[in-house]
């Protein structure tokens, strides 16, 4: 009879778990409190560490953009993050964010082939990625390499 009371206190267990990580989700989705405080590099790095599998890197000048920049640009990391890691069989995502005097640049892209470009079900990048890129006049770029990598690339001018 013990093993019984084990088995369904190890059930609660893990959908308390499943229950934390997707609160964790929607609340990063929808925009994190450090994203208002500290910017998209704080908020990025942060993101990415906490999500399995996920890397970041950052070059340039660490500064602040007006909120709708910073704001879509981390929606569309967010979503191109998600996306990857829902529709591919890969071991690491790599994110890049790069910030100069005229511009922003996102990179996520994974190691290795992960998708099958020629699924129509397959879309690392949705609908709601290209508005918001059209929304800060970036521009996308889908990279896709059969034996290198797989990802998206985001450039924006600034002024």
């Amino acid at each position: 009879m013990e093993n019984n009371q084990k088995d369904p206190f190890g059930r609660a267990i893990g959908l308390l778990g499943e229950s934390l990580t997707q609160l964790r989700d929607i609340a990063h989705q929808l925009m994190p409190s450090l994203l208002i405080r500290k910017g998209l590099k704080a908020a990025l790095s942060d993101f990415c560490a906490h999500t399995e599998n996920v890397s970041f890197d950052f070059s340039g000048d660490e500064r602040r953009f007006e909120e709708k920049l910073e704001i879509e640009t981390y929606r569309i990391a967010y979503e191109l993050i998600k996306n990857t890691k829902e529709q591919s069989r890969l071991s690491q995502i790599y994110v890049k964010l790069s910030i100069d005097e005229k511009s922003v640049n996102l990179d996520v892209k994974s190691d290795g082939k992960v998708f099958d470009f020629q699924d129509k079900n397959v879309k690392i990048v949705s609908e709601s990625i290209k508005n918001r890129t059209e929304a800060i006049n970036g521009k996308l770029e889908i990279v896709y390499d059969e034996t290198q990598e797989t990802g998206a690339s985001v450039a924006v001018q600034i002024n």
